[in-house]
């Protein structure tokens, strides 16, 4: 995420780069959901 904080202001360079984290984020959701709904 620190190059996508740097790329900010070159904006082809931060949407060319935004799909990797948002893959990242959705992963550490699904994880999270897992775990909660393990415990119920």
């Amino acid at each position: 995420t620190a190059g996508l904080i740097t790329a900010w202001c070159d904006k082809p360079i931060f949407l060319e780069s935004l799909p990797p984290v948002l893959i990242s984020v959705m992963c550490v959701i699904k994880f999270t959901n897992f775990i909660y709904n393990g415990e119920k």
